[in-house]
């Protein structure tokens, strides 16, 4: 869903049941070093984009006070 552009006089809601780049973190063991550096570079591209979404929503739902920190 976020591909969608939407004008920026509608507003939107938004429900994040999990904090995707976060996801695709690496573990600092048990991976190999290829997918571990390929976690990491789209880790880092997906960042900037959820935070915007996020940002740009009226509301934005959360599962914890962690995530609604972050």
């Amino acid at each position: 869903m976020a591909g969608y552009r939407l004008s920026e006089d509608v507003p939107t809601l938004l429900i994040s049941h999990n904090i995707e780049f976060e996801l695709l973190q690496p573990p600092t063991s048990g991976k190999r070093v290829v997918a571990q550096s390929l976690h990491w570079w789209e880790s880092r591209l997906l960042k900037p984009v959820e935070l915007e979404r996020c940002r740009k929503a009226r509301i934005v739902l959360v599962t914890s006070e962690r995530e609604r920190l972050r």
